[in-house]
Parts: C-alpha cells; structure tokens; sequence
C-alpha cells in the first residue's frame, strides 16, 4: 500500500474531541494517520490527494461561522471531497457536517442526550455492515442532530434522537454518536456547559460506569465498522 493510500486524514475541531480509538484501530491496521487541527487554522487536506478521511466531533455548531471562521473553508474543501469518490466518516458534529454538505438539514434535537444510551441499527444498516447488531449502547453528546441526506441509507435511531446515521453511496457515513469514545470523552470539558442529569443526560459518575461496561463492546463493533469503510 503505498503511503498516501496507508494514511487516513482526521479532521480535529476542538483540542479535546481526539480521535481516540481510531487511533489503535489504525496501528493495528498498519495505517498511519494525519490529524489537522482546523481550529487552529491549520491547512486543508487537498480532496485530490487524500482516499480517506474521518471528522472529528466538536463543540460548536455547524452553523457558528461567526465564532468559527473556518468552519467555511472546511465545507467548501468537503464539498469538492465528496466528488472524488472516496471514503469520509464523520462523528456528531462531522456527520452533521457531512450531512449540511449532502444538502440535508441540521437543527437542534428534541433533547440533549449526553451518555450511554441504546442505538437501534436498521435492517438496511445490518445488510451493508453484517458485523452490526441489533441494538448497541453507545456514548452520545449531543444536542443538534442531521435530516436524513437525499438518497442516503438510514442506519439508526435512538430513543432520544430519531437519526444517528447514514450511509451515502456506499461511501460516506456520518453518526451522531461517539463510538471512538475514550477514557478521556466521558469527561466534562471545561468548554462543554454542564446539564443537569435527566432521562436523557448522564452525570459523571454514571458516564464512567458505562465505559466499563459497554467499550469492549463498541470497541469490537467500531474497528469492524472501520474495516469495511476504509477496504473499499
């Protein structure tokens, strides 16, 4: 493999949202990795160049350009991306990215839903990805969420969110939720507000509790994930 194919780019849109397991599933693949810091301006992947690419979630809003300049040269460069044919995966905010470009809309959630909560995988997500099963508990922080993009497969739901993922063109998959979660992601970042727990919100102390008893799980599920999207 030569190493511009060996590498996966990363998009990072804040310093604490890492790329976490993506990382091991990319050692033990062999496959090296670019991680660009977009919020510190760093310089844009050229789409012609890069086969595969993963988003990163972040704090913001995919509609804060204000706040967040550089949130438009990052659309433009994903736009011109999803033309070249290659694999893009992108994570809650990255997926709503993803979907913004694919001309879906991206709106607040009914709820926020911060924790670990069950995703229920559609028949259509189980016959692309056969490693799926029907139902799998996941860390979730969010509080937007995407419309399904127009041709695209619907991949999950959950109680608290009616979309968590989509397949387009059997290339470009975007979930609302964070199966690259680490030790680190159940934090409470400093940059994050906190909510009061609710049925839908998780304090700390039950964060950390799911982590032990869900990771192996997600870590399993994820890695074969990764394995089908990034073979193709």
């Amino acid at each position: 493999m030569c190493e511009a194919m060996n590498t996966i780019h990363i998009l990072q849109h804040a310093p604490k949202e890492e790329p976490g397991l993506i990382s091991e599933w990319a050692a033990v693949n062999n496959r090296e990795i670019r991680t660009i810091h977009v919020y510190r301006n760093e310089e844009l992947p050229d789409p012609e160049s890069i086969p595969s690419l993963i988003l990163l979630g972040g704090t913001m809003n995919i509609y804060q350009h204000r706040d967040h300049p550089w949130l438009i040269p990052e659309k433009q460069m994903l736009a011109r991306y999803v033309e070249t044919g290659s694999s893009i995966f992108g994570i809650c905010l990255g997926g709503q990215l993803l979907a913004d470009v694919l001309g879906a809309k991206v709106t607040q959630n009914p709820v926020n839903e911060i924790g670990w909560f069950p995703v229920n995988f559609t028949s259509e997500a189980r016959s692309y990805f056969p490693h799926l099963p029907e139902s799998l508990t996941v860390l979730h922080w969010h509080g937007d969420t995407f419309a399904l993009p127009k041709d695209s497969i619907r991949l999950a739901e959950s109680e608290g969110c009616a979309e968590q993922g989509f397949l387009w063109n059997q290339r470009i998959l975007g979930l609302q939720f964070h199966p690259e979660a680490s030790p680190a992601s159940i934090a409470q970042p400093a940059d994050r507000p906190v909510e009061e727990p609710s049925k839908f919100v998780q304090d700390i102390s039950v964060r950390i509790a799911g982590y032990h008893r869900y990771s192996s799980q997600v870590k399993t599920v994820f890695f074969a994930l990764l394995d089908t999207l990034f073979s193709r």
